[in-house]
């Protein structure tokens, strides 16, 4: 008998998704022509973990760990991010976004949720939950911002004019590694620094 793998399937399947850096099974939901990876781990109370720019699930790795003794626990890769389908192609503005937590929220039937988030998860997260204000438990905000640009430091700024942000997060790794290096309290290990890098290695 032939099998025929749907298109989440092949997917999932791809070297990119089998080979990540994370021990955790691989989910994905299709939102229009695009594929949107998440983590799914634990059972209780859902709590969804919104990650930051330029981020993806793996940043959470840790706290993942600690949550999913009590909780169900979700993470999502914005799509353009992480392990998400990524064409170079394609803008997405925040709505964009919000709209698509909001379709994957749908898709996964969750009537209630709390949301960690960090850096622009903040902003992206609020606005979900300011349209979900009945479905939301608890907020919990890392290192974010819900201020206006002018107010942000110097290379989030710079990230935010069109033509230097693009060169930075779209079409070379640099405002990554900038983050890894500079962003930190304590160096990170190469290993950890590879992992971030992971999901971006074609730019």
């Amino acid at each position: 008998m032939s099998f025929v793998m749907t298109e989440i399937e092949s997917f999932l399947n791809s070297d990119l998704i089998l080979n990540k850096p994370l021990s955790y099974k691989s989910h994905a939901i299709q939102i229009g022509h695009h594929f949107m990876h998440y983590l799914d781990e634990g059972q209780g109370p859902v709590v969804i973990l919104l990650h930051g720019n330029p981020t993806w699930c793996y940043y959470y790795r840790s706290l993942i760990e600690k949550l999913k003794t009590k909780f169900r626990v979700l993470v999502p890769d914005y799509i353009g991010c992480g392990l998400s389908s990524n064409r170079s192609d394609q803008t997405f503005r925040a709505a964009h976004r919000v709209e698509h937590l909001q379709e994957f929220i749908r898709s996964l039937n969750l009537d209630k949720y709390s949301l960690v988030m960090h850096d622009w998860g903040g902003s992206l997260g609020t606005s979900l939950a300011l349209s979900n204000v009945a479905a939301v438990d608890r907020l919990v905000y890392l290192n974010t911002t819900l201020t206006e640009t002018e107010s942000l430091p110097k290379i989030i700024k710079a990230a935010a004019q069109p033509f230097i942000g693009k060169l930075l997060t779209k079409y070379s790794r640099r405002f990554l590694k900038f983050t890894t290096e500079w962003g930190v309290c304590k160096k990170l290990p190469k290993e950890i620094k590879k992992a971030y890098y992971y999901p971006y290695q074609s730019i």
